[in-house]
């Protein structure tokens, strides 16, 4: 080495600056936010076009119809050359390009994934207590597999929409099945409800 000296000065100035690198992965590094990380799908925005499909170029999408207006949509990450092209193709902006770029997986199975599509909204739906009176009324027990179903899909599939009337006048229809069966699941289905309440109203 023809002038030692130099790198000694070069070493004294690196220890007295900051360093370069960040003490990753345990100080995470925020992403800018046109970032093109890993893909999210909103099926209730998708419309089964495909044209993410058509427009990929590493065939890493797949969309698949599930029901009624309803897709899922299965991403080879694998694949996924991170381009965001699907991102700009899809019409209804179902799909976004998130800031998450920690994907590696110890399986490469695990590099599939799916994004199911929504639960489909329950059709007809009983929500007026009068009309579930009437049904208990007209039909005693023989009813009560009816009013169970209805209940069940309206918090399964309106949970947003539920008032809270709707749950006290249920209450006390479950109250009077209740007294009249010896069916020992009712008094937890009525603790159910009980506690359902609690979560969406805070009490």
């Amino acid at each position: 080495m023809k002038k030692p000296g130099k790198m000694v000065l070069e070493v004294l100035g690196a220890v007295l600056r900051k360093p370069a690198t960040i003490l990753y992965p345990f100080v995470k590094i925020e992403m800018p936010d046109k970032f093109r990380g890993k893909l999210k799908f909103y099926p209730e925005k998708c419309i089964g076009c495909k044209a993410c499909m058509r427009d990929c170029p590493s065939n890493a999408i797949t969309i698949n119809k599930v029901g009624d207006k309803r897709f899922e949509a299965v991403f080879d990450l694998d694949k996924c050359i991170y381009c965001a092209q699907c991102v700009d193709s899809c019409p209804k902006d179902a799909l976004e390009a998130t800031r998450e770029y920690e994907l590696a997986q110890p399986q490469r199975s695990q590099l599939k994934v799916t994004f199911h599509a929504n639960p489909p909204q329950a059709v007809g739906i009983v929500e007026n207590s009068q009309t579930y009176n009437q049904l208990f009324d007209s039909r005693g027990l023989a009813g009560l597999d009816i009013l169970l179903d209805h209940t069940l899909k309206h918090i399964v599939g309106r949970l947003k929409s539920v008032k809270r009337g709707y749950f006290t006048e249920t209450l006390h229809l479950f109250d009077r099945v209740v007294a009249h069966s010896n069916c020992p699941n009712l008094p937890l289905l009525v603790e159910l409800v009980h506690r359902l309440r609690g979560l969406f109203y805070g009490n």
